[in-house]
């Protein structure tokens, strides 16, 4: 019954005429209210007028839908749960509700952005249970099948989606084409998370050549992203991709395209600069640096088999404090753009779209001059850190302090998305800013209107690229330059300082002079990561110190301070690496095949060494490393044991000052 029957329905019980009419006009405001309340993103006040719906027409099954999206898009991701539950337990054989609910819980996992560890509300276990009902309810539903398969993706039940969509392509493979190679592109999604790239390769080709869409060339760079170091293919196929697809964004809005009568991209914002002088302009940040070398030919140790691609030398980038006028901002990446130009910045051919909507967005005015530290995965520990961070230091030293620009407002990530980020935001070292904090929220469904201008800072790798390791290499897009590894160095060093926390470092004192990084139980970790640091403390005793990343944030600085060696496999945390002793040495089991080099380009940005263990199997990217075995523990020791020798003898008699440099 429609919501209309349904207040009929409801009016017609209440018996007296007037009281009818009454009745129905009054739902009817209600319903008008709660729509209205949705589309300004009052989710509080939908909440309250769609509860109040259910509460008076507790038999409209739909309603229960639009107060939990309420709930979710208002932040109450348990509430959601909830009204959810209760309307499929109180109609458990309804096929169509318990689908509903799958496909929301789907929803909700794929966007981690914009929905905060659901997980925390609803085991996955409990999740998986609510899509596997729906199935049993409609087995001959194609779509919640797919469903399905799509969630055990989610949740990491790799083999298991697998076979549920090559079943599906063999019962509904040739009903619809258009749902094919949709089963197909998220067949080939569950490929690469499985680490079966050739299949997955194959795959995406094959969907491509079907329907040569910017979304399906995009699905081919991935793989060869993932699949292959440094890969010129994923280049070339994601650099059409956007420029496809940016090309086809709609240019109806005139006050998003004022000029241009099509969508362009623009990769580079010194090149705008010349290009458009009215619209944009750059100042340089770092003339005496741009573009010198650093890096070491001899660097790596490789510890088993040499791999035949491995970046060692690299050019530093051009920093750039850049302003646009009236620029538009949307999209969890933050994609700025003006007059139907978007801009990619430092991420180049590698900017993250997904979430970018052309069109059927609510505008927010900001009606201030204001920057942005707004980029790709900014609640990522090792993002947030070289990449949002280090671009408010600059901002505050460049522009936010000096005189004029005390009305300049700051749009910086929303609370709750990532402890670090709050840890960090909330420093004292920040109070002179907090007030001109704007939170950056609902990014998917809201675009920021800058008609006094938005300030950023970026940088861009060098075309004329001698060394080949950051021109057309898709990855490279997230290693900032040298000096903001020094710039977030001092920060925190200084913050320890300032709160005397910063650690005695003795030549003689070698309490915690390895730190290992632990992954357990996480991706790209050891199974029995237990047994490996058991063993490390029994042979190297107080030395050691194991890095969880749930310590306090300046704590863990702490840690990585006192670190001559730092240790552990591919992920965020051996970012610390750059608050380590001057010269410190980096041991760890890289992936396989390896494919980000962001490590080995932070301890070349910090002067330093690092040892690759080859002969220890690797992870692929979305895996998790073999067992190891006990002589594989011994290689790791042994190799420790060895850099911090190294390190030690390189370091003999000084007095193990940390440097300062500041940009």
């Amino acid at each position: 019954m429609n919501i209309l029957g349904l207040l009929t329905a409801l009016a017609l019980a209440t018996g007296h005429a007037a009281a009818q009419q009454d009745t129905r006009e009054l739902l009817e405001t209600i319903y008008s209210n709660a729509k209205a309340a949705y589309a300004e993103r009052n989710f509080v006040e939908a909440v309250k007028n769609f509860e109040l719906l259910k509460t008076n027409i507790p038999e409209w099954k739909d309603n229960y839908f639009n107060l939990a999206t309420a709930h979710l898009y208002g932040g109450s991701i348990g509430q959601a749960f909830e009204v959810l539950d209760e309307v499929v337990t109180k109609y458990p054989e309804d096929a169509e509700l318990a689908s509903k609910y799958c496909s929301i819980i789907a929803s909700m996992l794929n966007q981690p952005n914009d929905f905060i560890y659901p997980e925390r509300y609803k085991s996955s276990q409990a999740m998986l249970n609510v899509c596997i009902k729906a199935v049993k309810l409609a087995p001959e539903d194609a779509q919640i099948y797919m469903t399905l398969a799509s969630l055990l993706t989610l949740l990491k039940e790799y083999m298991a989606a697998i076979s549920i969509f090559d079943d599906w392509l063999l019962r509904f493979g040739h009903q619809d084409a258009e749902a094919t190679r949709g089963a197909k592109n998220s067949l080939t999604e569950t490929l690469v998370r499985n680490g079966d790239y050739e299949r997955a390769f194959e795959l995406a080709v094959e969907v491509f050549e079907q329907d040569p869409s910017p979304e399906n060339r995009q699905k081919v760079a991935y793989v060869r992203k993932i699949g292959w170091p440094i890969d010129l293919m994923a280049w070339e196929y994601q650099k059409e991709s956007v420029q496809q697809m940016v090309a086809g964004y709609d240019t109806s809005n005139p006050l998003i395209c004022k000029t241009n009568k099509q969508w362009r991209v623009a990769f580079n914002f010194s090149q705008e600069a010349t290009l458009r002088p009215d619209k944009i302009s750059v100042s340089l940040l770092n003339a005496e640096t741009a573009y010198k070398s650093y890096g070491k030919p001899d660097d790596p140790v490789f510890v088993g088999p040499e791999l035949k691609i491995y970046p060692r030398m690299y050019h530093e980038r051009w920093i750039h404090l850049v302003n646009i006028q009236d620029a538009f901002m949307s999209g969890h990446p933050g994609i700025i753009h003006s007059d139907c130009t978007l801009y990619t910045g430092s991420h180049h051919v590698n900017t993250d779209l997904q979430s970018f909507r052309d069109k059927e967005t609510q505008i927010r005015e900001i009606p201030y001059r204001a920057v942005s530290i707004i980029q790709h995965q900014t609640r990522n520990y090792y993002h947030w850190m070289l990449e949002a961070l280090p671009k408010l230091l600059l901002l505050k030293k460049h522009l936010l302090d000096l005189p004029g620009y005390e009305d300049v407002k700051i749009i910086v990530p929303e609370k709750g998305i990532a402890g670090c980020i709050d840890a960090t935001l909330n420093m004292p070292e920040f109070d002179s800013l907090r007030h001109r904090f704007i939170p950056y929220t609902l990014p998917s469904n809201t675009r920021y209107h800058f008609p006094k201008g938005l300030h950023v800072v970026d940088w861009i790798h060098p075309h004329d690229d001698t060394h080949q390791t950051l021109h057309k290499n898709l990855w490279s897009a997230y290693w900032p330059p040298r000096e903001i590894h020094h710039l977030v160095r001092s920060f925190f060093h200084d913050a320890l300082k300032y709160r005397n926390r910063f650690p005695s470092l003795s030549p003689n004192n070698h309490v915690g002079e390895i730190v290992y990084v632990s992954r357990l139980n996480t991706v790209r970790g050891f199974p029995n990561e237990a047994e490996l640091l058991e063993y490390l403390s029994e042979r190297f005793g107080e030395r050691l110190q194991i890095h969880t990343g749930s310590e306090e944030q300046l704590e863990q600085v702490a840690i990585f301070t006192r670190a001559r060696v730092v240790a552990g496999t591919h992920g965020a945390g051996l970012m610390n690496y750059i608050f380590a002793q001057p010269g410190a040495a980096l041991v760890f089991v890289p992936m396989n095949p390896l494919i980000e080099f962001c490590f080995g380009h932070i301890v070349s940005a910090m002067e330093g060494t690092h040892y690759l263990l080859t002969s220890i199997p690797g992870s692929h990217y979305h895996g998790t490393y073999e067992k190891l075995s006990k002589s594989e523990m011994i290689v790791m020791g042994n190799t420790i044991e060895t850099a911090l020798a190294d390190v030690l003898s390189r370091n003999e008699g000084d007095a193990m000052e940390l440097d300062h440099e500041e940009l």
